[in-house]
């Protein structure tokens, strides 16, 4: 599921930025993401891997999220979401991971 929120986030900033200048370009989306991830109490991160040349692939890789703190996204990640996620598709995805919080 988080993939899933990092890579709608990526192809948000890709249209945002796409009449945009090189210069002008921003992740605001995926900063916005990051910042909400981080907000739950998770260290999270997410960068662009390289390819063989060094040079950008397009190709984004996150933070692995293990037990506690895939539980703390589970328990807070769905009230963050608000603003941060397409408005078209922010109720679906927030009930998506609104789960009963049974002893998570």
């Amino acid at each position: 599921m988080t993939k899933n929120l990092v890579l709608a986030a990526v192809n948000w900033d890709k249209e945002d930025n796409f009449n945009k200048r090189p210069c002008e370009r921003t992740p605001f989306h995926l900063n916005a993401l990051t910042a909400a991830i981080n907000s739950c109490g998770v260290c999270f991160q997410v960068w662009e891997k390289k390819d063989a040349d060094g040079r950008r692939s397009g190709t984004f890789d996150f933070t692995s999220l293990m037990g506690g703190d895939k539980k703390l996204l589970l328990k807070h990640l769905p009230g963050a979401l608000e603003g941060v996620v397409r408005p078209n598709s922010a109720a679906t995805v927030i009930k998506i991971w609104q789960v009963p919080y049974v002893g998570l």
